[in-house]
């Protein structure tokens, strides 16, 4: 099926510190490296699947200022439709990352723009919504606003996609609008956090409605539940780097592969192998890859559908 994909989600410049260590309370701790991407989930993600050959369309705001024109002639240059991304008054948002050695990170974010992002914004796109294939969703923009592009999306006979992180209390009513859920377990737990595991968890919210829910375990791989169907796919080996934006290509190549007509099996391992590829680059945009890189690791570790 044709048309495409709209993103509406979160745009920030990223500023990385690079440590030998995460730094104990209170302490002083010399970082080896700094650097400054382009990042935030929604932007992230629009990227992720314009680099794969997607027609995308970003929702988003950014400020006033050097960080926002940046970011947004940074978009249109990956071919993101970013016409739809609007110029505020309130900072840019920002994200402050520290990454270890061993790749882990930890992320403050400052909201700034993306806390314009308004249903009105959504309701004003309509039109654009009637045309999709696929909505796809984040958490780092006003809940609000998120509902209002799930209902929208299900409306106009959108598949709808929900990536929950940053993790926030989501009312019950949202997950019979969403066809693909795809959080983390630290993010699966959250959301329910009364269950007694992610097995658990998972089976209550298929019983509130959502179609399906893809269990993202870092190096442990996925695991998929949707219907009768229970299937775990292991995770390609790769030496880490950054897992900043892991999730994110997880998520664009997953969506891709699926407008693409992919078979479920196939997706998964697509997107698993996107993930990977990703965690092997420091950065957030920077790590996205293209259908070659994931291809190549694909070939390069010997697994496709059929071994799982």
């Amino acid at each position: 099926m044709g048309g495409p994909i709209v993103v509406v989600g979160s745009i920030n410049m990223d500023l990385v510190f690079r440590v030998p260590r995460f730094p104990r309370a209170g302490e002083t701790l010399p970082g080896t490296e700094f650097h400054r991407f382009p990042g935030g989930k929604g932007a992230n993600q629009a990227v992720g699947l314009a680099r794969l050959g997607a027609d995308v369309k970003l929702i988003g705001a950014v400020g006033r200022d050097p960080y926002g024109k940046e970011l947004k002639d940074g978009l249109q240059k990956e071919g993101v439709d970013v016409s739809r991304v609007n110029e505020t008054g309130v900072t840019t948002g920002m994200a402050a990352i520290t990454l270890s050695e061993d790749g882990e990170n930890r992320i403050i974010t400052i909201a700034g723009a993306n806390r314009q992002v308004t249903p009105e914004d959504v309701l004003a796109a309509k039109e654009l919504f009637r045309e999709a294939w696929g909505v796809l969703l984040q958490l780092e923009i006003p809940l609000k606003t998120v509902q209002a592009a799930a209902r929208l999306g299900q409306e106009s006979g959108c598949k709808v996609f929900l990536d929950p992180a940053p993790v926030a209390e989501l009312p019950r009513s949202i997950y019979n609008r969403i066809d693909y859920l795809f959080p983390n377990s630290g993010e699966l737990e959250a959301l329910l956090p009364a269950e007694d595991d992610n097995e658990a968890r998972a089976e209550k919210l298929l019983g509130w409605g959502l179609k399906t829910l893809i269990l993202k375990k870092g190096d442990e791989g996925s695991s998929v539940f949707s219907g009768k169907d229970r299937r775990a796919f292991p995770a390609f080996p790769v030496k880490v780097v950054d897992t900043t934006a892991a999730g994110d290509a997880f998520a664009a190549a997953f969506c891709y592969s699926l407008q693409a007509g992919f078979p479920m099996e196939k997706a998964i391992v697509f997107a698993n192998a996107a993930g990977g590829v990703a965690a092997t680059r420091l950065g957030a945009q920077s790590s996205l890859p293209s259908k070659e890189d994931i291809l190549k690791l694909q070939k390069e570790a010997k697994i496709d559908e059929m071994d799982y």
